[in-house]
């Protein structure tokens, strides 16, 4: 069975107890071995439970890593262990391509702003005495405000775009039967069950939960989960 690292990709899809059982095992690997182990391994070791232990204090949850210091680590990671945590994934990315596909819409038909129509405004006469800045007119700070929007709607699609990234360079290594069941299963708006899912692909039930299970588990290494 695959262990189930912690990195800076997957933690926030890890729930508090894997991420303290992971972090005892870590103490106990540094603690019992430490002789025996290389120093870049020793590193990466140390640089993954202080990860976990920064991530439980944001939680609020530092304490469960007293409370379960005896507790068995997580030698060996169920399958639906990483399964859980590539499917939140997929979902979330599922989420942000229709959130990314409604700014960029917005962005290709402009941001309208309402001008005022009349007399300017002028929110600061210091300029006409003298002082360090000009009035602007309503009209003028219409248009710096529909600027200053734009510019935001494409950092928001910018960021949007690095975040879905990962999933999809991993999306491109599933064969076509895998992509397209993770396609009909977890990337669509309705969120049809496996039996569902079952029908409208061109494999029988067995070869349907072999194929969910390779592709699961190709993303899960994909992503670094693994």
């Amino acid at each position: 069975m695959r262990q189930l690292e912690v990195t800076p990709n997957n933690i926030k899809f890890i729930s508090n107890k894997q991420l303290v059982s992971r972090y005892n095992q870590i103490k106990r690997w540094i603690s019992g071995t430490k002789s025996h182990l290389h120093p870049e391994v020793l590193s990466s070791l140390k640089k993954e439970q202080e990860l976990i232990r920064l991530q439980l204090v944001e939680r609020g949850a530092e304490d469960m890593i007293a409370e379960q210091l005896q507790l068995p680590g997580m030698e060996h990671p169920k399958k639906s262990a990483y399964e859980e945590i590539v499917i939140q994934q997929l979902i979330s990315y599922y989420n942000k391509k229709i959130m990314l596909k409604r700014l960029e819409e917005r962005l290709k038909h402009g941001v309208k702003i309402k001008i005022p129509i009349g007399i300017s405004s002028y929110g600061n006469l210091s300029g006409v005495y003298g002082g360090s800045h000009e009035y602007q007119s309503n009209s003028e700070r219409s248009i710096i405000q529909q600027e200053e929007k734009i510019e935001e709607l494409r950092r928001e699609i910018e960021q949007l775009y690095q975040e879905i990234e990962p999933v999809e360079n991993a999306l491109k290594i599933l064969n076509f039967l895998e992509r397209e069941l993770i396609e009909k299963r977890f990337l669509c708006k309705d969120k049809p069950t496996d039996q569902q899912v079952i029908f409208q692909m061109p494999v029988q039930k067995t070869k349907y939960y072999e194929l969910k299970s390779d592709a699961l588990l190709k993303l899960a290494e994909a992503l670094k989960i693994l």
